[in-house]
């Protein structure tokens, strides 16, 4: 978890650190499976805050591997996430769509759905589907209320906003 909390305060450097600490530590634990995915996860969400797309884009794919390999779908969760980002990056919008809309179908675990919902509905937003970014914004925001994860829907009302606006409200 250093890892993306050092990348979420601008401690770039720091995090990418940590996630290469503790990804290493992980290899030694490979009974650990949440240690390996986490600390993997937590490098390509960093690559993605950097502006290192082929970073992110490589871990997202080893991610979605790592979870094909282990039956683990919150690895397979945040490799779509990760590599969705990376897509974004290049405003690849189709591509990006895809994976985050991937990520959300197989989510088992409702809080890992909201990081790659937060970011379909921005990019249906971008690629102007509107009626479909309300809903899956509009689910991310009644989730951050309702679960306390306001981290996450903290983004989801300014795109809300711009739904209204093009709906002409």
């Amino acid at each position: 978890w250093l890892s993306w909390t050092y990348t979420e305060l601008g401690r770039l450097e720091d995090g990418r650190l940590l996630g290469l600490k503790a990804h290493e530590i992980s290899k030694e634990l490979e009974a650990d499976k949440y240690l390996y995915f986490k600390s993997l996860g937590g490098i390509g969400y960093n690559a993605w805050v950097s502006g290192q797309r082929d970073v992110a884009f490589d871990t997202g794919n080893q991610l979605l591997s790592y979870g094909r390999k282990h039956s683990n779908i919150r690895s397979s969760v945040m490799g779509y996430f990760i590599k969705g980002c990376s897509n974004f990056m290049n405003a690849e919008l189709g591509p990006a769509i895809e994976c985050f809309e991937e990520a959300v179908r197989i989510a088992a675990d409702p809080y890992y759905g909201q990081f790659p919902g937060l970011m379909l509905g921005m990019g249906y937003v971008l690629n102007g589907d509107i009626k479909g970014a309300e809903g899956i914004l509009q689910h991310v925001l009644d989730f951050s209320r309702q679960y306390g994860t306001e981290t996450i829907g903290t983004v989801a009302p300014v795109f809300l906003g711009l739904c209204a606006i093009a709906n002409g409200n």
